[in-house]
């Protein structure tokens, strides 16, 4: 990758599109839904 590159990824990291914002948000509730998920897996396999 040369300096040019880098620099532009950079700034891309900086500051996030609207896709990675929309990604984002989509990724937290995943993990919110999957976490949510867990703990009711778990609570079922201690009332067993």
């Amino acid at each position: 990758m040369n300096k040019r590159n880098r620099l532009d990824h950079q700034k891309q990291k900086n500051k996030p599109t609207e896709l990675e914002k929309e990604l984002q948000a989509w990724q937290e509730r995943l993990e919110r839904i999957l976490a949510r998920q867990t703990m009711y897996v778990r609570r079922a396999n201690h009332a067993n």
